[in-house]
């Protein structure tokens, strides 16, 4: 743990007490720590050529913004250089690693089960707040920018079907259900793709969107959204996108009822 000692010492004059991993993620690595006042902290070491550190840089101080607009995101922490990224050379591996450091946020403790109509509405409510905030933001110069079709074709390729049958039989009590599903699912799909392909006014309008708008990056507390964090996919979209990826990922127990799915939508509308 020396490297995340010398990762700190570009942050803080405290000392550290106390270093965990955090066992998430495949292309991070993510530290939970403890300093000596007892406060804790993430620090994120991110994978080699994964994200530019210009990229990293913007998503920093979108993240900022986003907290001065009263947006309830992480708080992201500056090194002693004023800056939020840090680029520090591994010992072990000689290797320039980025590094950001937040304030300690705990993941969620509501999983699909137990959604319902209040924290359906909440979340929906929370996205369409973000939206209009990050609609009113200047998109960074060379900001990532998703392609639908692209993302479509590779949903329906052989890989990501593998996957989801690998899911359901182990995770999905109606096994007898995956013929079914998976041909709702390509159906579905080859909607969406052309859907997207007519190129639409609603969906050649792009904006900056989260990326990753799931129960696993937001902190759900006594049926309200504290935080949301985990902003690595950040990227430009259209908004109906993130809309339906995020209907998706409610929707990973394959329990997302009718009822829930319109009162979403139509919070999300009302409240944008």
């Amino acid at each position: 743990m020396q490297f995340i000692n010398e990762i700190w010492k570009a942050f803080s004059h405290t000392k550290l007490v106390d270093i965990e991993k955090i066992p998430l993620g495949f292309k991070n690595q993510s530290y939970l720590c403890t300093d000596e006042t007892c406060k804790k902290f993430v620090i994120k070491i991110y994978a080699s050529n994964f994200l530019s550190n210009e990229i990293i840089d913007s998503y920093c101080e979108l993240v900022n913004t986003l907290r001065s607009k009263k947006v309830p995101v992480l708080e992201l922490i500056r090194g002693k250089d004023g800056k939020f990224l840090q680029v520090i050379l591994d010992g072990e591996t000689k290797v320039l690693r980025q590094i950001t450091v937040s304030k300690y946020v705990e993941a969620s403790i509501v999983r699909e089960e137990y959604l319902n109509k209040e924290i359906v509405e909440e979340i929906a409510n929370n996205l369409s707040r973000f939206h209009s905030v990050l609609k009113k933001i200047q998109i960074p110069k060379n900001h990532r920018e998703l392609n639908p079709i692209q993302i479509i074709d590779e949903l329906l390729g052989d890989k990501a079907l593998t996957l989801i049958k690998e899911f359901f039989i182990k995770n999905v009590n109606r096994v007898d259900r995956l013929d079914k599903y998976l041909e709702k699912y390509k159906k579905t799909g080859e909607t969406l793709k052309n859907y997207f392909s007519s190129n639409s006014p609603s969906l050649s309008t792009k904006q900056l969107i989260h990326g990753d708008f799931n129960l696993s990056n937001l902190d759900i507390r006594d049926g309200k959204i504290m935080t949301i964090f985990d902003f690595d996919e950040m990227t430009i979209a259209p908004i109906a996108f993130e809309i339906g990826s995020s209907i998706v990922h409610l929707d990973e127990g394959f329990m997302f009822s009718d009822d829930l799915f319109e009162t979403y939508l139509r919070r999300y509308i009302s409240s944008f």
